[in-house]
């Protein structure tokens, strides 16, 4: 007798319809599981199921992975990708200096500024602060590039924020309108 077993899931090869070349080979999925269903009809000997005809068959393959390519997802939503710019959103967690300025990592995209002041978790975002003079009011700050400046009287020099905002990326790949 034969026994046989998996040490792991199948690895994947995806081929392009239209030409055939491979366009994903994934080894690294961590589970893979392939289920069959059909609707039945019988043929009857002395009222005895004979012959069964399958009809309407469908079938399920499903993979999980931990790790994936870019052109895992643009296959799924069924889209191509390219190689562009595009901007991409990023949260940065700055402490007040001594001069009450806080610096960003690069300027942002004008008007995609949000500044909070943050929890004494480090996570928890508190009250959003507006753009305006810091100078006349505590729950405002300006920017000037990528410098942020914050109410001395609201803030003390340690003081942690929490800012988002868009900031270019540079190249990247991006997906396409869907197919």
């Amino acid at each position: 007798m034969n026994i046989y077993g998996i040490k792991d899931s199948a690895n994947v090869t995806t081929k392009k319809k239209s030409d055939g070349s491979v366009f994903l080979y994934a080894d690294y999925a961590t589970t893979s599981t392939n289920e069959w269903k059909a609707s039945n009809v019988y043929a009857k000997s002395k009222d005895v199921n004979a012959i069964r005809w399958d009809y309407g068959r469908e079938g399920t393959l499903k993979l999980e992975f931990e790790i994936f390519d870019l052109k895992l997802i643009s296959m799924l939503v069924g889209s191509g990708l390219e190689k562009g710019s595009n901007n991409i959103c990023t949260r940065e967690v700055l402490e007040v200096s001594s001069s009450h300025t806080l610096t960003l990592s690069e300027a942002p995209v004008e008007s995609s500024l949000q500044v909070f002041k943050l929890d004494q978790d480090g996570i928890t975002n508190m009250s959003e602060l507006t753009a305006g003079d810091p100078s006349s009011s505590e729950d405002q700050y300006s920017v000037s590039d990528k410098t942020i400046t914050v109410s001395e009287t609201a803030f003390k020099e340690g003081d942690k924020i929490s800012v988002f905002y868009v900031k270019p990326s540079g190249e990247s790949r991006q997906l396409l309108e869907a197919l």
